[in-house]
């Protein structure tokens, strides 16, 4: 679980907050969070297709539609965690 309280207080990026709180449960793995506007040029394809898996948390929706873009074009599963209301859901998509 995060700890939204400590994100709050200290002012670190959400991102970095996130990380963290999956390190702990997850020490052996390797996450990189980034702190930038999706939707520059840097973020292509090429940039997507060096991971694995892409988690993403955006509260954009076109952010999100033009990372779900990339992600399908750099064939890099997507798991999407951002909310489109209060309602509950869960997509399963296969690449």
């Amino acid at each position: 679980m995060i700890n939204f309280k400590s994100y709050l207080i200290s002012h670190q990026c959400f991102n970095q907050v996130a990380r963290d709180a999956v390190l702990r449960f997850r020490p052996h793995i390797s996450i990189t969070p980034y702190h930038a506007n999706v939707k520059d040029s840097n973020f292509n394809v090429d940039f997507f297709k060096q991971f694995n898996v892409v988690l993403n948390g955006l509260d954009n929706l076109d952010a999100r539609r033009h990372v779900n873009r990339l992600c399908l074009a750099a064939e890099v599963p997507l798991v999407e965690s951002g909310t489109t209301g209060f309602l509950g859901q869960v997509i399963f998509c296969c690449v």
